[in-house]
């Protein structure tokens, strides 16, 4: 169905080879996860649409007949942007299943508020032209929930360590560094690398999510 090679990964393991001997200062860790979301972002855009279609199909699947996804009462998901691993079909299940769904809405300091939402109607366009809630305070998030909740996670990519590279604004580690629910990372197989420490793209700020979702299944570490 069009699948391109997985030139992401190659590359993650080539610059792992490269770095045996070498320890990266910041700024080295900064330019390389710098060309790190270039790469990545344009293999996303080179995949087919079919090929992506179904992945993300098998991937939310996999989600909804996950143990974390059944016995958790609320949802913490990020709604799908073009290219991204869709979880519309997730939050779809999520509210006809009666669970309580949240969307993040970023906020100052790098942290993100969830407010509840029974659909995907009225949201409001970011300055990061990402659709979420209006903000209004009445659909906070029960802050009694945090701690029984599955977190969805994106990335442009993740290992098999659960550590991630994200899009670069911090807001995902800030709320992982708190946060004592489930978490689950939403991958497609051609994003998914042995470890992205071995090539120079995780600092202690970079915290692990707890399982990956990919097309083959849930890995769980």
């Amino acid at each position: 169905m069009g699948r391109k090679s997985p030139q992401v990964v190659e590359w993650f393991h080539f610059v792992s080879n490269a770095d045996e001997e070498h320890r990266l200062t910041q700024e080295e860790v900064a330019m390389r996860k710098r060309e790190a979301r270039e790469r990545c972002l344009a293999l996303r855009s080179s995949l087919d649409p079919a090929y992506r279609i179904a992945a993300d199909r098998d991937i939310s699947r996999h989600v909804l007949e996950s143990s974390p996804f059944a016995s958790s009462p609320a949802l913490l998901t990020y709604l799908s942007m073009p290219g991204e691993v869709d979880t519309r079909a997730i939050i779809a299940a999520a509210l006809e299943a009666a669970k309580v769904v949240a969307l993040p809405r970023c906020v100052p300091g790098r942290r993100m508020e969830w407010h509840v939402v029974t659909s995907l109607d009225g949201l409001v366009r970011s300055r990061f032209g990402v659709e979420e809630p209006d903000g209004d305070p009445a659909t906070l998030l029960d802050s009694s929930l945090m701690g029984q909740a599955l977190a969805l996670v994106p990335g442009l990519a993740f290992d098999r360590s659960g550590h991630r590279l994200g899009y670069g604004g911090g807001y995902y580690d800030v709320f992982l560094s708190s946060f004592e629910g489930a978490t689950l990372g939403l991958c497609r197989t051609e994003q998914l690398a042995d470890s992205l420490a071995s090539a120079g793209l995780v600092t202690c700020l970079d915290l692990p999510v707890g399982a990956v979702a990919t097309p083959a299944g849930i890995l769980r570490l």
